[in-house]
């Protein structure tokens, strides 16, 4: 696909029109929609930068990064990015895509929550960041001319008081399970959430070892 064509709609393929189907049933408008734009920010942002990448492949990455927070995914004991990967590396299986490809879509989902580590990874992985950082923090505006923002809300509408709800809609996901945040920028979340959760420290793990001084 052409970088200009990318820059525009949700892929025409059988496969995308699957994963909206998909995600459309299990999610709320607000992170459906917040899927959507973040594959369309995304292409935009790696488009100015000479980045290509499989449209299709980065859909569906955008479309399941946060398939976490459905109730379909609240009984898995994995943290929440990578229960996300494996629901996306299933259902590309079932579309037959090579094993690389479901492996550069898994990391690209299971290290959306550690940034420094994806923008060292795939075109993919990078991609679905830039993504997620300019719908959620605002980063790389400068990337995204306002007419391309202006035809991003009109086509996926992002909420009043859209940032709480999306903390609000991670934290219901996390509050039952809040070790799965551990070692991720999720367990931000539940400190605002939850005025009993302790984040647990590396050097405390350390020191707090069963390994005793006199060995």
């Amino acid at each position: 696909m052409a970088q200009g064509e990318l820059e525009g709609s949700v892929p025409e393929s059988a496969m995308a029109r699957a994963a909206t189907l998909a995600l459309q049933k299990i999610h709320s408008t607000l992170v459906f929609n917040h899927a959507s734009r973040v594959f369309r920010f995304g292409v935009i942002v790696s488009a100015r930068r000479g980045i290509c990448v499989d449209a299709d492949l980065l859909y569906v990455g955008a479309m399941f990064y946060q398939f976490s927070l459905s109730s379909r995914a609240r009984s898995s004991a994995h943290p929440l990015e990578i229960t996300s990967a494996n629901a996306a590396r299933a259902f590309l299986e079932t579309f037959h895509i090579a094993e690389q490809a479901c492996v550069d879509v898994w990391d690209a989902i299971a290290l959306s929550v550690t940034p420094t580590v994806s923008s060292h990874k795939s075109s993919l992985a990078r991609t679905l960041q830039y993504g997620i950082e300019t719908d959620l923090f605002g980063m790389h505006f400068c990337e995204v001319d306002p007419r391309q923002r202006q035809q991003a809300l009109l086509a996926f509408p992002r909420e009043a008081d859209f940032g709480n709800k999306m903390i609000n809609a991670i934290g219901a996901a996390l509050l039952s399970r809040p070790d799965v945040a551990y070692g991720n920028l999720y367990s931000d979340i539940l400190e605002r959430l939850d005025p009993s959760y302790r984040r647990p420290n590396f050097c405390g793990r350390i020191l707090g070892s069963d390994w005793a001084d006199d060995l």
